[in-house]
């Protein structure tokens, strides 16, 4: 049976972005996850140069495959 773990991103810094997407890669790995399915949505481009991508983040670091939804 899969069962969906669910990491919720709600900071706003560039660091507490890495650290949100540590946290899903660490969670993953740690449950066995063949997959990564997240929902991202778009951000203005200067929002994205200050904050970060935990999406995209986590697509370039991980070691499955991630499925981006918009």
């Amino acid at each position: 049976m899969v069962r969906p773990t669910v990491v919720h991103e709600c900071s706003t810094y560039r660091s507490s972005t890495e650290a949100v997407a540590a946290t899903i890669l660490r969670t993953a790995t740690e449950i066995g996850a063949a997959n990564l399915v997240m929902v991202s949505h778009h951000k203005a481009r200067l929002q994205e140069a200050l904050w970060g991508s935990v999406s995209k983040t986590v697509a370039a670091q991980a070691r499955m495959p991630v499925t981006l939804v918009h």
